[in-house]
């Protein structure tokens, strides 16, 4: 891809990353699978303490981490904005560096398991969708300097984990790099624990491997905080 259509894909991540712009979603419940994973303290942790051991420790990505950034989204359509009035706990990973991409994921916890559903389904919203979708136009837009596209999303066939689950790829054309910035988003709801995760590449992905071993070894830590 060329470079110029590499920076937009970042510059899509400034709108999108973590963000909800739900599309298809899967509610089937699936068991999360267990992998070896750091013990949790045996003692009462709070629940913002709890969301930081929820995050997927840097040396458990399913891609090497070559480096990493503090940047946050502050848009309101992300779940750092939309949902920390609503949330009894919240952490954020770094913005890791993985061969052709970058990743990101936040966790939040609620005070039960159906107020988050009900997170869930804000950060899913169409509502939420048009948000994003209006970040990600305006960001790539003036990032480039060059028109874009309209944004279009596809569904992705990632096994789903927990009790709600979504899994969907957007993509935005840009016109002058001739080419796609592509951000995959990845929300999973187990118990009282929302997973949200964007994964944007500067590289087109061949196939969903990552995401699989990602979102499976997520699910893992976040049952094994709630136990």
């Amino acid at each position: 891809m060329p470079r110029t259509a590499q920076r937009l894909a970042c510059v899509a991540a400034a709108a999108c990353l973590l963000g909800g712009c739900g599309a298809d979603q899967s509610r089937r419940a699936a068991a999360p699978r267990t992998t070896a994973t750091a013990q949790r303290p045996a003692h009462a942790l709070s629940d913002p303490a709890l969301a930081h051991f929820g995050l997927l420790p840097r040396a458990s990505m399913p891609l090497r981490v070559t480096g990493s950034e503090e940047i946050y989204n502050r848009s309101p359509c992300s779940p750092r904005v939309l949902l920390r009035r609503l949330a009894t706990g919240l952490a954020t990973t770094p913005r890791y560096t993985i061969s052709g991409g970058r990743v990101q994921q936040s966790v939040l916890l609620f005070r039960s398991p159906a107020v988050a559903a009900h997170a869930f389904d804000a950060l899913t919203s169409p509502r939420n969708q048009r948000c994003i979708r209006r970040h990600v136009r305006i960001d790539v837009a003036t990032g480039s300097g060059s028109p874009v596209g309209s944004v279009t999303e596809q569904a992705m066939n990632v096994e789903p984990r927990g009790q709600q689950a979504t899994a969907y790829r957007l993509l935005v054309p840009v016109y002058a790099a001739n080419g796609d910035a592509f951000v995959d988003v990845l929300i999973n709801r187990i118990g009282r624990s929302l997973s949200s995760v964007s994964a944007i590449w500067t590289q087109a992905p061949h196939d969903i491997a990552f995401q699989e071993a990602l979102v499976a070894r997520i699910a893992s830590r976040l049952a094994q905080a709630l136990a």
